[in-house]
């Protein structure tokens, strides 16, 4: 059976995390220019439906920063973040929050966001916020 790649073979997922939004959205287009961009999609994608935190989390950075621009990215983006609005670990609903706010301009993207705005850990709260802020322009 072939072994299928992840996220952390494409980039490096830490540096995402640690990332200011400009910075991860680079990291990640950098990755497309070295990689292709259905390999960083899938790659991502495959990472939400993981069971690791940080894969998670990662996954979600990874699929608002190329939601930007790909409509398919928006589409997997959308639905992971359905599935993990709800997680235990503040640090993938934050990165769910993050992940929305890069593509909030979508309106599938409010009610996550709108729920999240009122998380129990601050972080979040600040995350989801900061992403309904953006202008539709």
């Amino acid at each position: 059976m072939e072994e299928r790649e992840t996220l952390a073979d494409l980039l490096d997922v830490r540096l995402l995390m640690s990332s200011a939004h400009s910075d991860a959205i680079r990291l990640v287009l950098d990755a497309v220019d070295d990689h292709g961009l259905h390999r960083v999609r899938d790659a991502a994608d495959r990472a939400t439906r993981g069971d690791v935190p940080l894969g998670q989390a990662s996954g979600i950075c990874a699929l608002g920063a190329l939601g930007i621009d790909d409509e398919s990215s928006r589409d997997l983006l959308v639905a992971a973040a359905t599935g993990l609005v709800g997680s235990a670990d503040s640090g993938v609903t934050e990165a769910v929050a993050r992940g929305l706010g890069l593509c909030s301009t979508d309106g599938r993207t409010t009610l996550a966001l709108l729920v999240l705005a009122d998380d129990g850990d601050a972080s979040v709260r600040l995350a989801a916020v900061q992403g309904l802020a953006v202008p539709a322009d």
